[in-house]
């Protein structure tokens, strides 16, 4: 049983650092180790702080040292250096969303990590959120029956910085940018949450701004320096507008909306789900709260662990999430009750459940960990939003290659 894993990160932008200082807080079980980014200034900043640096991810995923890989590079690059992390024996890989920009490469991500992983590895795509505890707490309120059978599903994500034309993010590449930035959080939300995925959908599309001004030359993504720089007037196609209407395996409907267009609002993202007995609301943005709905009409004879009549809110403490019998959610509540968990504490509780079945502390059947069929599901729905943006905005099928979806555990 290995004490500690060395760390690689791949990528040192926005999301990478997060990792980074997420990682930081299981310094029991983990040691950074190295850092691949081609820009200099990101490899002098590690050499400052005594890490390794490479120029190459390929470079970094070969060192021996290295036994667990943190994925957070460009990603068109998702699928090459997953895949050649799990061939490298590397104990752990963590990919951030999207897992893959394509449903084909998917598929070989998927088969390649159900093989690693029955080898002893640890394949994790980064869901951020599910280190938050009550998103756990709603799992185990939907697998207890307390939300009787979800019929409605609701979940907006709202943000507001690519609404300047002068602003530039290599997310603008292609066809999608909403659709494929932020849709995998609330497409996550309701499988992990409400066991439910998209079986069909359709899509209204709006690119607004249809021209921006592009750096020539190297950008990061929300940094708050600004710097002069060259620019090129480009067309731009990819959309800041997306509402999938969607219809679940269950029979059940929903809409998912998700906009970078939207004054105000930095990282607004809700996700309701709406059952015969209880509705459920969490807010990205409020994480230690999660309202529950109630109507008469919803009362249960006998036996209650939740008043029935009342609209409720479940509050992130230990001793109320242990007592109400959600033993998972629990062990994702850090603190003690009115002391909130924030985003670097959702990222290290999810890190931190990784870390510890690849370092042998806990058995891999204990940890629900975000894994490669979440990532697989959030690309397949991906795909089928494409699809029906291609055709004019039309319903189309989600193609769930590679899974018996009789077989999933949800």
């Amino acid at each position: 049983m290995a004490n500690k894993l060395n760390m690689g990160f791949i990528g040192m932008g926005f999301i990478g650092p997060v990792h980074a200082d997420a990682v930081a807080l299981n310094w029991d079980i983990s040691t950074a180790y190295a850092v691949a980014d081609d820009d200099p200034a990101k490899q002098e900043m590690a050499k400052s702080m005594g890490l390794k640096t490479f120029q190459k991810a390929e470079e970094m995923i070969a060192d021996p040292e290295i036994d667990a890989v943190h994925i957070a590079g460009p990603d068109q690059f998702h699928a090459d250096w997953s895949i050649l992390a799990m061939d490298a024996g590397k104990k752990l890989v963590v990919c951030e969303k999207p897992m893959t920009l394509t449903l084909e490469d998917s598929v070989k991500v998927l088969e390649r990590a159900q093989k690693y992983e029955a080898e002893g590895g640890v394949f994790m795509t980064n869901i951020n959120y599910m280190g938050h505890a009550l998103p756990r707490a709603a799992r185990e309120m939907r697998i207890k029956g307390d939300l009787g059978d979800i019929a409605i599903v609701q979940g907006f994500y709202e943000q507001d910085w690519l609404m300047d034309p002068n602003v530039w993010s290599w997310r603008l590449e292609g066809k999608m940018c909403a659709s494929k930035d932020i849709l995998p959080h609330l497409v996550s939300a309701a499988y992990f949450m409400g066991g439910l995925y998209p079986t069909r959908l359709i899509v209204d599309f709006a690119t607004i701004v249809k021209q921006r001004n592009k750096p020539i030359g190297r950008t990061d993504a929300f940094s708050a320096e600004k710097v002069a720089v060259e620019t090129e007037l480009v067309e731009v196609e990819s959309d800041l507008y997306s509402s999938v209407l969607c219809e679940f395996q269950n029979g059940g409907r929903g809409n998912f909306l998700v906009t970078q267009y939207m004054a105000g609002r930095q990282n607004w993202w809700e996700i309701t789900l709406g059952g015969s007995k209880r509705r459920i609301t969490w807010n990205q943005a409020n994480p230690n709260e999660m309202e529950i709905g109630q109507s008469p009409v919803s009362e249960d004879s006998g036996k209650l662990t939740l008043q029935s009549v009342a609209n409720l809110k479940l509050i992130n403490n230990p001793p109320y999430l242990q007592a109400m019998g959600f033993t998972d959610a629990a062990q994702y509540s850090p603190y003690p009750g009115e002391h909130p968990a924030g985003y670097i504490d959702a990222f290290s509780r999810n890190f931190k459940a990784a870390y510890q079945v690849a370092t042998g502390k806990i058995a891999r059947e204990e940890a629900v960990i975000p894994g490669v069929m979440i990532g697989h599901i959030c690309v397949a729905v991906a795909d089928a939003v494409a699809r029906s943006i291609e055709a004019g905005g039309k319903y189309v099928d989600v193609d769930y290659r590679g899974v018996d979806l009789k077989e999933l555990k949800l």
